[in-house]
């Protein structure tokens, strides 16, 4: 564990020294953000830019090394420096919340020099219903009628009594439902072939309503065997945090949101799209999108905020004041 410890502390000191020659070259204050992973770079560099904080005073470190020169990355690596106090505001982690913020862990704020994204993670941002409306309306796709406003709403509709038992076990220990047979219960199972032609709409409904079916299922086991879990205490509880039935799908965990819903539907609009589309050079250019990339270049945007991004901004304006 000693040596450990000295890991962090060596690679703390060397940041410093990184950070002083680059504070001398550009004549202006620097400092050290640490991220989980080298992805989360662009994420959090366009928050401080949209924010009017300079982008320049910033060197983005995104693993260290271990003991053993193996490269380490993600939010327990970014914590053991708050762990061992070697945080400060030339030194300061940029982390998922992952499920601390439902959960009120200690310690996880500006003050300790922590900034975190309030949903379960970046992929949640990437997956703001109003995000990917704004980025099909600017594409060259046409949606039919569906829209991700409508549909995440009406998921986090379905999935809300569910998610109040799996974060009463979370909060309070008690195990009523596990992550996994939450997670397996409220994915959206969609074909990875599907004919071009077949309406989105329809197809994404037949599923919705199989998913709907396990959710109720599994409701029912978890009432007969707990037949006296009152929901209201954790529903006031998670409603004080910001957290409801229209937007816990931020809260969910975002690889599984961006892999089993968001992602699979936005690939498949874009093959009916260039399945659709008679000119050569659109159907070129629809093929090519790379819906991640152009959701990070639409966020965030001025014309719409929500609860979770204000607090990342209020967190800025208070840490930079």
């Amino acid at each position: 564990m000693p040596h450990k410890e000295n890991n962090y502390k060596t690679l703390a000191i060397d940041y410093e020294g990184i950070r002083l020659k680059q504070e001398k070259r550009l004549q202006k204050p620097c400092s050290v953000v640490l991220v989980e992973y080298s992805s989360d770079e662009n994420f959090w560099r366009k928050i401080f830019t949209h924010y009017n904080i300079d982008e320049k005073q910033f060197l983005f470190r995104f693993h260290t090394r271990t003991q053993k020169d193996n490269n380490a990355s993600g939010s327990g690596v970014c914590l053991s420096f708050h762990k061992q106090n070697l945080l400060r505001k030339e030194l300061f982690i940029c982390i998922d919340s992952d499920f601390r913020y439902i959960k009120q862990e200690e310690n996880i704020d500006i003050q300790h020099f922590i900034f975190q994204t309030y949903t379960y993670s970046i992929e949640n941002h990437l997956s703001y219903a109003e995000l990917i409306d704004s980025v099909l309306e600017n594409s060259i796709i046409e949606t039919e009628n569906f829209t991700f406003s409508a549909f995440l709403k009406t998921y986090s509709n379905t999935i809300w009594e569910l998610f109040l038992w799996f974060v009463e076990g979370l909060v309070n220990n008690t195990k009523t439902i596990s992550l996994e047979a939450f997670l397996r219960v409220i994915h959206l199972k969609l074909p990875s072939r599907v004919p071009p032609n077949e309406n989105i709409t329809d197809l994404i409904q037949t599923h919705f309503q199989q998913m709907q079916q396990e959710i109720e299922m599994k409701l029912a086991l978890l009432k007969q065997n707990n037949p006296n879990f009152d929901i209201s205490t954790i529903e006031s509880y998670l409603q004080k945090l910001g957290i409801h039935q229209d937007n816990v799908y931020l809260y969910i965990r975002g690889h599984n949101l961006w892999e089993t819903i968001t992602k699979p539907i936005l690939g498949k609009i874009k093959n009916q799209a260039v399945h659709n589309e008679q000119d050569t050079l659109k159907r070129a250019t629809i093929s090519q999108i790379d819906w991640e990339e152009s959701l990070l270049k639409y966020f965030p945007q001025s014309q719409y905020s929500y609860n979770e991004l204000s607090k990342i901004e209020n967190d800025i304006r208070l840490f930079f004041s």
